[in-house]
């Protein structure tokens, strides 16, 4: 057995878990399960070393909120609501227009259906300088 295949066969249950099959609804769509509420987004320190930041968040590889011009202390409400299925990605990045190379990530969370109900909750950014609270609450649509 390659390495190759031992790893495929540790890992397949676990696929699941990441990247669940959307549940199927009676009309074909994908059935809501829960939905994932941001509320704000506060920003501790700045990414950017000079001047303001541009946080934007992408859910599930597609952008739904940004801002520009955020400093240290500012509070930013976010208030998007997203349904979903079991599990949702959201992506919390900095905007450098194209000054230095690529955009920053900041944070990436994976929110699940089973939260809902279990109140609002914070996360923090954490691959860059830049410290972000988001703060969220999944509930049942």
């Amino acid at each position: 057995m390659t390495v190759m295949a031992l790893f495929g066969i540790v890992l397949s249950p676990l696929a699941g878990l990441v990247n669940p099959a959307p549940a199927a609804a009676a009309d074909g769509g994908i059935q809501v399960v829960a939905q994932l509420h941001l509320l704000d987004l506060v920003c501790r320190a700045e990414n950017d070393g000079f001047g303001s930041d541009e946080p934007y968040i992408n859910i599930n590889g597609q952008r739904v909120w940004s801002r520009g011009n955020v400093d240290r202390g500012d509070i930013e409400l976010v208030n998007y609501r997203f349904d979903f299925d079991e599990v949702v990605t959201v992506e919390l990045w900095e905007d450098d227009g194209g000054l230095s190379g690529g955009d920053d990530l900041m944070g990436r969370w994976f929110f699940f259906a089973a939260e809902a109900g279990s109140g609002i909750t914070k996360v923090q950014s954490q691959f860059t300088t830049g410290l972000y609270d988001l703060r969220y609450e999944v509930v049942t649509p």
